[in-house]
């Protein structure tokens, strides 16, 4: 079986384990939530990925085509749409931190915004290691380090059903994933190097990133907003329950 057919076969196995998994994890969080707070926990989390859409500057689309061009360039070209991400991130994250502070007062959606929105400053920024897999055709890894962080995701909120925490604490959840996601793909970038690693930032290629990724931008944005805004909207103006 060719390498295309295998991460097609991955990326379907992928597909319905995650959709399993998520299941669970969101029946546990139900169960354990009143209707109210899980309408709450649904909003908050609904907004955080809505929210995202402003943190992919450099997205796959961009980066993808360029790591298949511009091979002897593409560690270069990670790196620094990793600094384009991250900046993103940060300045996203902190938006939304401006946006809670003014417009949110409801003390458990402010909470869930602030630690879940954690999560903009590291799941775009290190899935620059997605996009070189792919440009390889060899996604297997990837889909087996997203299977084992949705596992996180997993016992973090048996332990949370279990231990019967708060509401305030079904956020860390996301961090929990989103950090070995980051931990294991920034293991999985530098093992693909071999030795080629770099920490360069390269102000004329972070210029060109910056200028391909901005055509595509607005409607990477849409794309982000038309998922997410229904229900965004039917939560936040007529019932959380």
């Amino acid at each position: 079986m060719g390498s295309a057919r295998l991460n097609i076969l991955f990326l379907l196995l992928e597909k319905v384990v995650s959709v399993a998994l998520v299941f669970v994890c969101e029946g546990i969080i139900a169960r354990n939530l009143s209707s109210t707070d899980y309408g709450r926990w649904l909003y908050g989390i609904n907004f955080v990925i809505m929210f995202s859409a402003f943190s992919v500057v450099a997205g796959a689309e961009v980066i993808v085509p360029l790591l298949v061009r511009y091979k002897r360039a593409r560690w270069l070209i990670m790196i620094n749409a990793f600094y384009l991400r991250l900046i993103s991130g940060i300045l996203a994250y902190f938006f939304l931190w401006f946006y809670v502070e003014i417009f949110i007062e409801d003390e458990l959606i402010a909470s869930i915004l602030k630690t879940a929105g954690l999560i903009l400053i590291f799941n775009e920024s290190f899935a620059v290691t997605v996009a070189y897999y792919q440009s390889v055709v060899q996604i297997r890894k990837v889909s087996v380090v997203r299977f084992l962080g949705l596992c996180v995701r997993l016992v973090v909120v048996y332990m949370w059903a279990k231990l019967n925490w708060s509401a305030y604490y079904i956020s860390y959840s996301r961090i929990a994933e989103s950090i070995f996601l980051a931990i294991f793909l920034g293991v999985l970038w530098y093992s693909a190097a071999q030795g080629r690693f770099s920490f360069r930032f390269r102000v004329n290629i972070a210029t060109k990133l910056l200028g391909y990724g901005l055509k595509v931008y607005p409607a990477i944005v849409l794309m982000y907003l038309f998922q997410k805004l229904d229900r965004v909207f039917v939560e936040r103006y007529f019932s959380l329950d």
